[in-house]
């Protein structure tokens, strides 16, 4: 009886059901390794490296943590169109700490639709682990209570599953990428996620990560010589959860000089029946950091008091790889 009554426990304090949802952020644009493994090495450099924070719900219970990072690379192993990269991320719900650690490496391949390279076709493929763990040790019991009084001290007789393990996870996507200039362009894609859906075997029942659908659109325009408009879409299906955000940022350019740009984002985004969220961003140079909150609209308000979430993002390029400066010797018959 106690075993199910953890279970449900589990179940409430972290939004899993019997099978499990993955975690997700607002800033999909600024994740592209984590939104659709066709994305890897799709962008104007050589290397980009993206960090992500989110923090939510954290008024309910012990805050929802979510965080990751990653690196990928154009033209790995000097083959043309050809992107590589590895992205670690970091999930840590609920009471019990029930955490979730994937590591993933990234590999896409793109074709050229017309000569000019303005039309694109991207593959990609994700490979890599799922781990899983959970600290039955912030949980409490009837056997705790001694005479009518509560004793956290005392050790319960409950037995458990494994607090840990670990499962395979592999993903796909393809991307359509439209770029005419450098002001305009489209990026959409479709990804499926936990192709082999992982088990996870600490829960006292069968417990799989369900099958994940994304399906996502970026657009960028111009509407005045320093003003560019962004708007986006995503939708996303995992076994009963369904989740549409959509949204549109505008890019302020205050400064456009080589090696010296500098911009400014901003932009309100909707997720359907749950949020309204706020994004600002500032980019300068290399460097584009970006944080937005999410306002709690949903029946949970009452409980979270409207505080949703909020996250911050940062990434970093390096356009290019100056080579290798070679000494040269005098020769003593030309002195």
């Amino acid at each position: 009886m106690m075993k199910k009554l953890l279970f449900v426990c589990v179940v409430l304090l972290t939004g899993f059901s019997a099978h499990g949802q993955d975690p997700r952020f607002m800033q999909f644009f600024n994740d592209p390794l984590y939104t659709n493994s066709a994305l890897t090495g799709t962008f104007d450099g050589k290397f980009r490296f993206v960090g992500h924070y989110r923090n939510q719900w954290s008024s309910v219970s012990r805050a929802f943590v979510t965080g990751g990072g990653s690196i990928d690379a154009a033209n790995i192993f000097n083959i043309k169109k050809l992107g590589g990269g590895i992205a670690i991320f970091n999930d840590v719900a609920g009471d019990g700490d029930f955490r979730r650690f994937n590591f993933l490496a990234s590999l896409s391949y793109s074709f050229k639709l017309s000569a000019d390279s303005v039309h694109n076709l991207v593959f990609g493929v994700q490979g890599g682990i799922n781990t899983y763990s959970i600290n039955y040790d912030n949980f409490f019991f009837d056997d705790q209570y001694v005479n009518g009084m509560f004793r956290p001290d005392i050790s319960t007789a409950e037995t458990f599953n494994r607090e840990n393990s670990s499962a395979p996870l592999v993903n796909s996507g393809i991307a359509y990428v439209f770029q005419p200039s450098r002001r305009v362009k489209v990026t959409s894609g479709v990804a499926l996620h936990n192709l082999v859906a992982p088990y996870y075997g600490i829960m006292p029942n069968e417990t799989f990560e369900n099958r994940r659908l994304s399906v996502h659109t970026m657009v960028q325009f111009p509407v005045h010589p320093g003003v560019d408009l962004m708007p986006g879409f995503r939708y996303m299906s995992q076994g009963p959860h369904r989740e549409i955000l959509t949204g549109v940022n505008a890019k302020i350019l205050l400064d456009n000089k080589p090696y010296r740009y500098r911009a400014l984002y901003f932009g309100p985004w909707i997720r359907a029946r749950d949020a309204a969220i706020l994004y600002t961003g500032f980019g300068f140079d290399q460097w584009r950091v970006g944080l937005s909150y999410g306002y709690n609209t949903s029946s949970l308000q009452v409980a979270s008091n409207n505080r949703g979430a909020w996250e911050i993002s940062a990434r970093y390029l390096i356009r290019y790889i100056m080579p290798k400066r070679i000494n040269f010797k005098n020769c003593p018959e030309f002195l």
